[in-house]
């Protein structure tokens, strides 16, 4: 699992939230205050009436009061209860869509954020998007724990035994603040500067770049990503007299030909002469996206393109020498 943010807060968000049987009645949430200093306060949200036979724009509209669950009767009473969130995606699965865990336990949130925090601690604030060796450090767990609540009867605190979720990390912690240490962040940063650049590492920079070596090939993914295409795109650079990388990439003939059946099918394909339905149609009998296309594959749907222009005597992707325009 990873997460796409990196506010502890936005990834198990969390509430009070108390329900009635035509829904929510009350939720809670923060509000900040700003006089002279920050100061952040909760406040009970709950539905506004509606007048019958008034239609309502933008949705339902909320009230506010104060909130304190210690005098609030549905908290005393167990109707309001703590509800929380975690909120990551899972490498892998498609799609857009978060996936969300949901639990009612106040104590596997609060062991959640100070992982977090701890992580957090160790790579500057960053919890998005970390990958170790293309890989996500984060995993899940659930345990069966002892903690420690009171008894609301008697008053006392008392040990029982629960399931919580709990979030786990599978490196060295040494290892992760290894990699982000600031000379190693930085000595990434300079070396995929200077790939890309093409200009050649001075005699000093190898030495200031192995002093430390880095930890059990821990590499933030965005210089990892960044050097590795640098690096393909000088596979065949030569060095001249003055010690100057000249790249040196010849195309061969498929990918020339590929490169220009893809533009001609991007240019139909957004000229407006496709209906939406035809290219539903379309991406029906070629599902596959252009970029992943065989050169064949890319003639046939070219072909195919071309042969719905040509049935609609679209004069405007008229064919030329049966390709488009």
């Amino acid at each position: 699992m990873w997460f796409p943010v990196n506010e502890w807060h936005n990834i198990i968000p969390h509430s009070l939230r108390c329900f009635g049987t035509n829904g929510i009645k009350y939720k809670s949430a923060f509000r900040e205050h700003r006089n002279g200093k920050v100061d952040v306060v909760r406040v009970c949200e709950y539905p506004l009436e509606l007048q019958a036979g008034h239609r309502v724009f933008g949705g339902r509209q909320w009230g506010e009061r104060p909130c304190d669950p210690n005098t609030c009767p549905e908290y005393q009473k167990g109707d309001c209860k703590f509800r929380g969130t975690i909120q990551f995606y899972i490498p892998g699965v498609k799609g857009m869509g978060v996936w969300v865990l949901p639990t009612t336990s106040w104590y596997s949130l609060v062991r959640i954020k100070s992982a977090l925090e701890a992580v957090a601690g160790m790579t500057s604030g960053r919890i998005a998007r970390l990958f170790i060796g293309g890989k996500t450090p984060f995993i899940l767990r659930k345990i069966y724990d002892e903690i420690s609540t009171i008894d609301t009867k008697t008053g006392q605190p008392v040990r029982r035994s629960q399931w919580l979720i709990v979030l786990d990390i599978e490196i060295d912690m040494f290892e992760l603040a290894q990699a982000y240490e600031e000379r190693q962040v930085l000595s990434r940063g300079q070396r995929a500067v200077g790939m890309l650049a093409g200009a050649p590492l001075s005699r000093s920079e190898p030495a200031a770049l192995s002093s430390e070596p880095l930890a059990s090939g821990m590499v933030e993914s965005g210089v990892e990503e960044v050097e590795m295409q640098a690096a393909g795109a000088q596979g065949a650079a030569t060095t001249a007299p003055g010690g100057d990388f000249t790249p040196q990439v010849e195309e061969t003939e498929d990918e020339k030909a590929r490169k220009g059946i893809i533009e001609r099918i991007t240019r139909a394909w957004g000229d407006g002469s496709l209906t939406i339905q035809v290219k539903l149609d379309l991406k029906k009998q070629h599902p596959k996206a252009v970029e992943e296309m065989a050169l064949d594959e890319l003639s046939a749907f070219e072909t195919s393109i071309l042969g719905v222009l040509v049935h609609k005597n679209d004069i405007g992707a008229a064919p030329k020498d049966g390709k488009l325009v």
